[in-house]
């Protein structure tokens, strides 16, 4: 007994070496993304008046910030040892990471369609009446919608998966255990009596369909920019259609990782394997997927001129009062 004890200790050791620098990898995406580039962005925007953005703007970099610290908070306390090389929670912080991870995946669906339909709006009322402040509904309304729809979402699937996953069962080992949440290599989700992971198939099509939706307005936006390209070139405001091919860009990123993701509702016994390094498309590549995208949302819209100029103290060409004047005018309407 002694001996394969001892024989096992150096894969478990290797094992939890490799553990370790894949947590490290993702999270320093999630950090570095969400909790460093982000909120840099967020400040930027509301304390620089050079750099004006909507509040729909504000609100999908804040739910992609949220997002991150979501999905890294088992992480924090670096959970690896020798002895232990899978996520080890207590029961309480894994099924409220469980709830707060579907929650949150809702929610960032919602504020990028919201972003989307919004830049579609302002193509759409600048094609047809010279100005984006014709909106389609009361700007007072509609940004209401915009900013409170997502919470509500999230609220939502974080309160079914708190109901839903707080039943008694036993672990595989027969154990008892207070509810259904179980930890995957980075983060927890709820595993039901059935073996199945249909609290995140549901949070995976409603993802998906509002990427699909997503979509959809990216393709009639790319319309009214083609239909009424002189208008637009005279009256919208400055940027916008760089702005939009930015954001579509970042849309069709989380479309692919989407289409990854599913591999985990589909086949839910893949998300208990650790490690990177066994096979291409499971064991870590797809969460290593996923927390790249709050890095990518930053460097992608980050990147934007204004930004720059101000992060460098570049001297700006004379149109920042320009941009402000609309943005102030016009229910700030400006990215």
């Amino acid at each position: 007994m002694s001996a394969n004890s001892n024989s096992l200790d150096p894969v478990k050791i290797q094992a939890s070496h490799t553990q370790r620098v894949e947590e490290w990898i993702f999270l320093i995406l999630q950090v570095t993304g969400g909790q460093i580039l982000l909120p840099i962005i967020i400040a930027t925007s509301l304390f620089s008046k050079s750099t004006p953005r909507h509040t729909i703007f504000l609100n999908f970099c804040l739910s992609w910030s949220l997002s991150s610290i979501i999905f890294s908070l088992l992480l924090y306390r670096e959970r690896s040892t020798p002895e232990e090389v899978s996520l080890t929670p207590g029961p309480n912080i894994c099924i409220i990471q469980a709830a707060l991870v579907n929650g949150i995946q809702a929610m960032t669906s919602c504020t990028t369609l919201a972003l989307v339909i919004h830049i579609w709006s302002v193509f759409r009322q600048t094609g047809r009446y010279g100005s984006p402040s014709d909106s389609l509904l009361r700007p007072g309304l509609r940004n209401a919608a915009f900013l409170l729809v997502p919470s509500l979402f999230f609220a939502s699937f974080a309160i079914v998966t708190l109901v839903v996953g707080n039943v008694p069962t036993d672990n595989s080992k027969g154990d008892p255990v207070p509810n259904l949440a179980v930890a995957t290599a980075f983060y927890c989700v709820i595993l039901q009596a059935d073996g199945t992971l249909k609290l995140l198939q549901g949070v995976y099509s409603f993802s998906a369909a509002l990427a699909v939706i997503t979509l959809l307005f990216e393709g009639l936006t790319m319309f009214e920019i083609y239909r009424s390209k002189k208008v637009l070139k005279k009256y919208a405001p400055k940027g916008t259609t760089a702005v939009f091919i930015r954001i579509a860009m970042f849309s069709l990123l989380r479309t692919f990782v989407l289409g990854f993701t599913f591999i985990f509702a589909i086949e839910p016994q893949r998300v208990f394997q650790p490690g990177l390094t066994n096979t291409f498309v499971f064991n870590g590549f797809i969460d290593v997927l996923q927390a790249s995208l709050p890095l990518a949302a930053a460097l992608i819209l980050g990147t934007q001129k204004d930004f720059l100029d101000v992060w460098f103290f570049c001297k700006r060409n004379g149109t920042s009062k320009q941009v402000l004047q609309v943005d102030v005018i016009q229910e700030k309407l400006q990215y």
